[in-house]
């Protein structure tokens, strides 16, 4: 993932061994050692390593990292926020990342955006039963309760997409989720 500033530096997502880290650049291709230290967040580590899909910048430059990590043969969401320098957030689930998951199923997050209340809606699907879902996190970092089961949608909707691959939010707050199911295009909507 990469996000443009409004300043016009950038920020990658990367992944090393058994770490993700988020790295800034000047609109030159130079590193911002402004950010984190020496222009590298390294984010705080999950039980497993981590691969990041998606990074998203908040109104208030605040980034976002989305993406899954592995734990033994099963994966598991994950979504964290750093401050806008690159430090860790402590108003973001006590400066650690939420862990997204259903019980022995494997879940990739494969798509993100924020909604117009700053909430963190993800796509992605559970890999062992090919079903998609979407979920949504809360500017705290905590899993909205007040969205679908647990803040996860009901995968047991017929007609839902087996794979995701991107999203948007309308305006009104419909989540719209491209993909698709067996194995035809498909477009799924939920209601934010």
């Amino acid at each position: 993932g990469l996000a443009v500033r409004q300043n016009g530096n950038f920020i990658v997502v990367g992944t090393a061994p058994n770490r993700a880290f988020l790295a800034a650049f000047t609109p030159t291709g130079q590193i911002d050692s402004s950010f984190g230290t020496d222009g590298f967040a390294v984010l705080a580590q999950a039980a497993g390593p981590v691969t990041l899909t998606q990074l998203l910048l908040q109104p208030d430059d605040k980034p976002v990292a989305v993406g899954w990590f592995s734990v033994a043969s099963t994966r598991k969401g994950y979504v964290t926020r750093t401050l806008a320098d690159g430090k860790p957030d402590n108003t973001f689930n006590n400066a650690l990342p939420v862990t997204i998951e259903r019980p022995f199923q494997s879940l990739h997050l494969k798509s993100a955006r924020l909604d117009a209340e700053q909430a963190i809606v993800v796509a992605g699907e559970l890999n062992t039963r090919a079903l998609g879902l979407v979920g949504r996190v809360t500017p705290q970092g905590l899993m909205d309760r007040t969205f679908g089961i647990d803040g996860l949608s009901d995968t047991g909707i017929d007609g839902i997409l087996n794979y995701t691959n991107s999203m948007a939010i309308q305006e009104a707050g419909g989540i719209v989720v491209a993909g698709s199911k067996n194995p035809m295009a498909a477009v799924c909507r939920y209601h934010g």
